[in-house]
């Protein structure tokens, strides 16, 4: 890393260190995103910081702030010269954990539009908002417009009752320059100081919803079987098309975008309670921030797979084990590989499915739990026994080839059983899988699979009576990601080699407890672990988007590709290759599969 790069383009000013790119253009970038970024260790600066962030494209500006012993203040702002970047390091660097002193710390990172604004508190509640902004802008040359919020005033006419106004800047420069002005936070107006403040995330949405710039409209309770162009067509009489920039499903929500807010408010107000194929739809008006923030719309693996790109870990790879269908439960392995450390670890999952509405989500949701609990990738191979609204680490295991589990502390004081033999044979295929000669190998004959209808099963890779079949992850329409990002996906499924299926009606599982067999070596984690079963998000927001007609509460392979599949005949089934023991040298089985 060249740091005299960085250094060479510093300019110091009171309170900021500001780095321009020395190659991008002078005048104004493209990008009109500026990123507010928080939560940096003080002893970080530039070519610490920066270098994280050039992954997603050129940056044209980075100002650092610091106080009065050059220590960095743990915010600063970011301007790439694209917008596209500015975009990917929203969805990505919100989840990078960068050290801080001994400790993991999450970075925050969001547009910095709301630090264009102020807000003034103590503001005498008798006086008109016209006399307000006349004031105000007699006080602040800069000062673009206002927003009063007067709710619930005590006495309107009372000299002692106050409301709050929200100060509307060009600019952050032009908003902080003001607040500096204001010294201790306060300006003497009409006889009494007058609060000047930042406002929060929470104030913003408020004021942005006051002053109707709202271009966005959420509509509840759409027909399950209705797409995006059928909901387009059936509006078109409330609305004129050139008027909808987007319409984005989330299964019985749709988002409508619109050009103004004078057309979202009339759209709103005219489609509230009609009924479209005998289902009352409600809607409502709300910002893009307040979206973004609802649990409902979000895509855990999407955001999974974010949180591995921001932190240099490979894609994560997911190997669905077999079906219990008595109990309901499937266990799940997910593979993500640590590129610094060039370590591999395991989450495996023992699910409960039958509540769920798609076990994928459910999965990832966990693993994203427990991650931004641990803030990085644990020491060892992790058990998890999920079921319904709640989680619980019930283990680990140090050796996959020969799998035993250390239960976790929790574990001594509230046992629980899991079905263990399964967890180890899922285990057992992990390794082999990790130990195969290229991961990206691998995923180049998993996606000629998917492209070849007669072939299903990756070749060469199984344990015992196992084989590895290829899951098509566009079952799901989820959300892909963007621009440079690794879009790598590969979801397996781990089957019987005879009957070519994942559900395991062959021998009947065997419940094991977990309590306290062997002892956890203390001193060999990390990282301390949650000490009680963690509460999720109930199971109506583990929704993906935009999957329509389709549950998936397990992944019960040839039921999702079963438009491919073709059922094996007693003659096939003769010249199957006998899979060989695990560990033995393997030769590829090539009469797997029907040519």
């Amino acid at each position: 890393m060249n740091v005299n790069r960085y250094l060479a383009n510093i300019i110091q000013t009171n309170g900021c260190r500001m780095w321009r790119n020395p190659n991008a253009n002078p005048n104004i970038p493209e990008s009109s995103l500026e990123l507010f970024i928080k939560n940096i260790p003080q002893n970080l600066f530039e070519a610490d910081i920066l270098p994280h962030f050039e992954r997603f494209g050129p940056i044209y500006e980075f100002r650092l702030m610091i106080d009065y012993n050059n220590k960095n203040r743990g915010f600063g702002y970011l301007k790439y010269v694209w917008d596209k970047s500015a975009l990917q390091v929203l969805d990505c660097m919100g989840y990078f954990f960068i050290r801080r002193e001994r400790q993991l710390t999450k970075l925050e990172v969001e547009e910095s539009q709301q630090r264009s604004h102020l807000l003034a508190l103590n503001i005498p509640s008798y006086k008109s908002d016209t006399e307000i902004e006349e004031s105000f802008k007699k006080l602040y040359a800069n000062l673009e417009s206002i927003s009063v919020d007067r709710e619930n005033p005590r006495n309107p006419r009372n000299e002692q009752s106050t409301c709050s106004a929200f100060l509307n800047f060009p600019n952050h420069q032009a908003a902080l320059a003001v607040k500096r002005a204001s010294g201790t936070g306060l300006t003497i107006m009409w006889n009494r100081n007058i609060k000047i403040l930042w406002p929060s995330a929470e104030d913003c949405e408020k004021f942005k919803m006051k002053s109707k710039d709202v271009k966005h409209v959420l509509v509840h309770n759409v027909p399950f079987h209705l797409d995006a162009d059928g909901f387009g067509s059936m509006i078109s009489e409330f609305v004129r098309p050139e008027k909808i920039i987007s319409i984005r499903t989330y299964r019985t929500h749709f988002l409508l975008e619109f050009s103004k807010s004078k057309a979202a408010f009339e759209i709103c107000a005219k489609m509230h309670g009609k009924k479209i194929f005998n289902q009352n739809i409600s809607t409502e008006l709300i910002t893009y921030e307040h979206f973004k923030s609802v649990p409902i719309f979000a895509d855990f693996d999407f955001e999974l797979r974010c949180m591995c790109f921001a932190n240099y870990w490979d894609p994560p790879i997911f190997i669905y084990g077999l079906i219990i269908p008595d109990t309901n439960t499937q266990q799940v392995a997910v593979i993500i590989k640590n590129n610094c450390k060039n370590l591999h670890v395991t989450f495996l999952i023992e699910v409960k499915f039958e509540n769920l509405i798609e076990i994928h989500s459910r999965v990832c949701e966990v693993i994203l739990f427990f991650l931004l609990e641990w803030k990085q990738l644990p020491k060892f191979n992790t058990v998890i026994k999920c079921s319904d609204d709640w989680a619980v680490v019930v283990g680990f295991i140090k050796n996959m080839e020969f799998p035993s589990l250390q239960p976790s502390f929790l574990m001594h004081q509230e046992p629980t059983s899991i079905y263990l033999n399964d967890i180890f044979n899922l285990s057992r295929m992990c390794f082999h899988f990790i130990t195969h000669a290229n991961i990206d190998e691998v995923y180049l004959e998993y996606k000629a699979c998917l492209r070849n209808f007669s072939r299903e099963f990756l070749c060469g890779i199984y344990y015992g009576d196992f084989i590895l079949g290829c899951v098509d992850p566009k079952y799901r329409k989820g959300k892909a990601l963007k621009y440079l990002m690794n879009s790598r996906n590969m979801i397996l499924a781990m089957c019987y080699c005879d009957t070519r299926s994942n559900v395991n009606y062959k021998h009947n599982p065997l419940l094991f407890n977990v309590d306290n067999i062997g002892e956890t070596e203390h001193s060999t984690w990390n990282f301390k672990l949650k000490s009680e079963k963690v509460e999720l998000l109930p199971l109506g927001y583990t929704q993906v988007q935009s999957v329509h007609d389709v549950e998936r509460k397990c992944i019960e392979f040839n039921m999702i590709d079963e438009y491919k599949f073709r059922p094996v005949s007693d003659q096939s089934r003769l010249n199957l290759a006998v899979p060989q023991p695990f560990g033995v040298p393997q030769v590829p089985p090539q009469p797997l599969w029907n040519n």
